[in-house]
């Protein structure tokens, strides 16, 4: 055999050594890592699992949920306490000790009482001295037994182009009984509601409209309450803002006067105010007073204002007071002919003595 042969052979067998070794002691590390990462696993308690995820839950519904407590460890634990973050959450275990490689069942009721995401934690307490904590998450959403889309609504109507807006609203009745929906009181004069069909079956919809005449309104907003008869709910609040083009409204919109003398009307006259930024663009084409009642001075403007003054005549018609002031304004848009009349009136009401 030759001299380079030789060295050849030599040479693989030197690299083969080297790459045993370095694979014997890779296995080597490798064990040792796997043989760390298995003494990293905690012993002890675990729950199982530790967040609980109960999607959409229905206001004033009681819900159940469990989890489990398992022991991983070699000794019994004990388990000291149960502690809450919401009082709407109640927790209990069905064993007060773990043994070894055992699971207590802990079970939850949880009782919502407002809507939205939520998360509500319960904490399990051992009773070792260093007191160690396990945490069980609660997570989900809170519906109503009836929702309501959109919650706010925008409308701006226009009063100088005499145009009405609306929008539709979609009630649905997630619960899994029949539910009434009624219109909703105290509404103010040019705002209405129609609802097509009051009544909603489980897990039905029904639209509902909302509309806004082009009188009487300045910039607010108006919080609506629809009555149902759903036992779990007493009604569905809407908001609806009112942002008109070229809004005003009329200061009172209604006159009561109670219970008074001759005298103090005959002392005391009754005053209206038109208010809002569209004010300066209107024009008084007439105004219509009952017999009890006479214009006493002509509208005075100020800014954004447009005032008026009654008195009361001294023929008084009986005891009763009932009638109305009707004013006729002139919002005809500007660089238009055709005029365009919006109409008020103001009830007034009262009982006059002697």
């Amino acid at each position: 055999m030759s001299f380079q042969r030789v060295l050849f052979l030599m040479s693989i067998s030197s690299i083969a050594l080297v790459a045993a070794v370095y694979v014997t002691s890779r296995k080597v590390a490798v064990s040792s890592e796997i043989g760390r990462e298995e003494q990293t696993v905690p012993l002890g308690l675990k729950l199982e699992p530790q967040i609980l995820d109960l999607g959409s839950v229905m206001m004033h519904r009681e819900i159940q949920f469990t989890t489990q407590i398992h022991n991983y460890g070699q000794e019994p634990i004990n388990l000291a306490k149960l502690e809450k973050s919401c009082g709407c959450t109640s927790a209990s275990v069905t064993k007060d000790t773990c043994q070894p490689g055992e699971n207590v069942e802990l079970k939850g009721t949880l009782y919502p009482r407002k809507p939205g995401r939520f998360r509500h934690l319960v904490k399990v307490i051992e009773a070792a001295q260093d007191s160690p904590q396990h945490v069980l998450e609660v997570i989900g959403e809170v519906i109503t037994s009836i929702s309501v889309t959109p919650e706010s609504v925008l409308l701006s109507p226009s009063v100088f182009e005499n145009k009405a807006v609306e929008q539709v609203i979609i009630f649905k009745n997630n619960s899994d009984e029949r539910a009434v929906v009624r219109e909703p009181m105290g509404m103010p004069e040019g705002l209405s509601v129609r609802i097509p069909k009051g009544e909603i079956g489980p897990k039905q919809e029904t639209n509902v409209v909302i509309r806004a005449e082009p009188r009487f309104f300045l910039e607010t907003n108006v919080n609506l309450s629809f009555p149902t008869n759903h036992p779990t709910q007493d009604n569905v609040a809407v908001t609806v803002r009112l942002r008109p083009e070229n809004g005003f409204s009329i200061v009172p919109s209604k006159i009561r006067l109670g219970v008074v003398s001759k005298t103090e009307l005959e002392t005391s006259p009754v005053r209206l105010s038109l208010i809002g930024p569209g004010v300066k663009d209107l024009q008084v084409a007439q105004i219509i007073t009952p017999p009890f009642l006479r214009l006493s001075k002509q509208s005075t403007r100020r800014v954004d204002c447009m005032e008026m003054e009654f008195v009361f005549t001294k023929t008084l018609q009986g005891i009763s007071i009932q009638g109305s002031i009707r004013i006729d304004l002139d919002v005809t848009p500007r660089g238009q002919t055709k005029k365009g009349i919006v109409t008020l009136n103001v009830p007034i009401s009262g009982l006059v003595h002697d």
